[in-house]
């Protein structure tokens, strides 16, 4: 029996995922206290709940993509909007010792999963879609790449594969990131703000008034942020903007640089579009973001 899920029932689904682990992460005080992301909780009741239907009635589950795929470009520019050249420069050297530092774990990787693969006699290409393509590149980069895995090199099921390893990695991040987080605050001596203090941090930042607005909503995730008829116009535009791009590119890139191993996914375009157009308005137009 297969129960199929087109794109709106999958969007449902996938929501009604998310609110139980907001509840779940609202009413456990253990997934709070090890910061388990709201995601990896629903996910995991997710899976348990399908795992047990297919287990014992035999239930398979189909769900349709395109939505995915519209949503996975939308997410990747918003990334790209996101990427302030000024913060980067901010960062200083200890930005360039950790950017050094990730690109190192991305060889090793590669390097594992490659030799992991060949000593279990599997294809090496194996390796790679469970290493850096999938562990660094994340759900856009398996997707992307996997049907050219498939279709280059013959390699049947490299984009399940990859969606899995990239699955697993989010997960295993989560689960990991969160315990080792709690550890190093607590080793570095930091105390949570008493209910007083985040009350007050809160009201300083809960203004209606769009010119008290700050960029650093990760900081301040309890500012009040309007969603205006402009803003949400000057958004659509953006993202337009740069969807449009990143379709540009994604056929002249296939027509003329596939000889020279430039083929890039459209995701990168998509995101890469949005690097530029976010520093050309602030930096050249003065734009707020």
């Amino acid at each position: 029996m297969e129960w199929v899920f087109n794109s709106y029932y999958t969007l449902i689904a996938a929501t009604v995922v998310l609110l139980v682990g907001r509840l779940m992460v609202a009413k456990i005080k253990f997934l709070q206290d090890f910061n388990i992301p709201e995601p990896v909780a629903g996910g995991l009741v997710a899976a348990a709940i399908l795992y047990a239907l297919h287990a014992v009635y035999g239930v398979s589950f189909k769900f349709e993509k395109p939505l995915q795929d519209a949503f996975m470009l939308i997410f990747f520019t918003s990334i790209g909007l996101s990427a302030d050249f000024s913060r980067l420069k901010a960062g200083g050297f200890p930005l360039v010792i950790f950017t050094a530092i990730v690109g190192s774990f991305i060889v090793v990787q590669n390097t594992v999963g490659v030799g992991l693969a060949s000593l279990f006699g599997l294809d090496p290409l194996i390796g790679l879609i469970t290493g850096s393509i999938t562990l660094t590149g994340g759900h856009g980069t398996a997707g992307a790449w996997g049907p050219d895995f498939e279709k280059n090199f013959g390699l049947t099921g490299a984009t399940g594969l990859g969606m899995a390893a990239a699955t697993f990695g989010l997960v295993a991040g989560g689960l990991i990131g969160g315990p080792v987080a709690r550890r190093l605050i607590n080793k570095m001596g930091r105390k949570p703000l008493d209910e007083a203090a985040v009350k007050a941090q809160a009201a300083v930042y809960d203004d209606d008034d769009p010119g008290k607005s700050t960029d650093d909503l990760f900081e301040h995730p309890e500012q009040t942020r309007l969603i205006t008829a402009n803003s949400a116009v000057e958004t659509l535009a953006m993202f337009a903007a740069c969807l449009a791009f990143a379709e540009i590119m994604d056929g002249f890139d296939s027509e003329y640089l596939k000889p020279f191993y430039l083929d890039l996914p459209k995701f990168v375009w998509a995101l890469f579009g949005g690097v530029i157009l976010r520093n050309i308005l602030t930096s050249v137009f003065k734009f707020n973001m």
